[in-house]
């Protein structure tokens, strides 16, 4: 299940960073005691003070963050950072929302299995792209996927009854009663006059439905169909394999990506290295470069970690930069 706002969402991988603490007192006394004039203060609001109990489960706190869940791509950080995030996340369990609404609903007395794929899709809102992929298997454990197949279809503009048999024959397991029901009583929804997308679909998915609870379907098999596929479903990151494996404490931070945040990028070694060295420039390479220096020696080890070099401000002004 998606919505409009879904393309915009930006998912934060991470842990809270313990031991700091966020005193808002000394933001709006601006600097030298002078407050800022500008009226957006679109960074302030992040750290309202009304979020800032320790009872409020959204207070400001800051977040070492791993990686990053966009348009349904997770991406690793070459390096973690600290950034702003609010409360102390929501679990990261791949379908958790899904599973925990599937399991509840077929726990319930009068539990059928349209009643637990409707609990799995209710609850697909949840963090984690694999909760589409949960409650898509348990639609197709109560269905098959001929018939969802069928009911896709259907929604398209432009759609006709043909397009949904098709649609359904496509996706058909000559193996599944399910699918082998719907087909059939899509094409002949089909044949009767005045069929149209919805209806012929509605007919897949009622047959689909009888032909699965007579092959033994149950509440409990449609829920446990959702966990499965929770558990080992796809990575769908930049590589293929399993999703990354994240501990168990590992928290999620969902977010639009024209929110407004702080991100600070924390670097540990000698001072020498850390400091004196990236920030001393040598009188030839200030001439050359009117920056900061960058030579293999200064950019790799402590600061360098994998980060692009652009990211340090470094200053080149379309000078020369040699090599030596």
């Amino acid at each position: 299940m998606s919505n409009l706002m879904m393309p915009s969402r930006v998912l934060l991988y991470g842990r809270v960073v313990q031991g700091i603490s966020i005193d808002v007192s000394v933001f709006d006394a601006g600097t030298g005691g002078i407050p800022g004039l500008g009226n957006n203060r679109f960074l302030r609001k992040q750290f309202d003070p009304s979020k800032l109990d320790e009872q409020d489960e959204k207070a400001a706190c800051l977040a070492m963050i791993y990686g990053f869940e966009y348009e349904a791509h997770y991406y690793d950080l070459m390096a973690p950072t600290i950034m702003l995030v609010h409360g102390e996340g929501m679990d990261q369990s791949r379908g958790r929302p899904v599973v925990d609404a599937a399991t509840a609903a077929a726990a319930a007395v009068e539990a059928t299995t349209a009643s637990v794929v409707a609990a799995a899709y209710a609850a697909t809102d949840g963090p984690g792209a694999a909760n589409s992929a949960a409650a898509t298997a348990a639609a197709i454990a109560a269905y098959g996927a001929a018939a969802i197949a069928a009911e896709e279809a259907a929604t398209k503009p432009g759609a006709t009854p043909a397009d949904v048999v098709n649609a359904a024959a496509e996706a058909a397991d000559n193996t599944s009663e399910a699918d082998m029901a719907a087909v059939a009583a899509a094409k002949a929804a089909a044949a009767e006059k005045g069929a149209t997308p919805d209806s012929v679909a509605a007919a897949a998915v009622t047959a689909a439905e009888q032909a699965a609870l007579a092959s033994g379907a149950t509440p409990a098999s449609v829920a446990a169909a959702a966990a499965n596929a929770s558990a080992a479903g796809p990575y769908i990151g930049r590589v293929e394999g399993p999703f990354p494996g994240f501990a168990d404490n590992v928290r999620v931070w969902p977010y639009d990506k024209d929110d407004f945040s702080m991100r600070l990028d924390p670097c540990s070694g000698p001072i020498e290295s850390i400091l004196l060295e990236a920030e001393i420039d040598d009188a030839e390479m200030a001439d050359e470069m009117a920056g900061r220096k960058v030579s293999g020696r200064k950019v790799g080890g402590y600061l360098g970690r994998g980060r692009k070099v652009s990211g340090r401000k470094v200053g080149i002004s379309g000078r020369k930069v040699r090599g030596d």
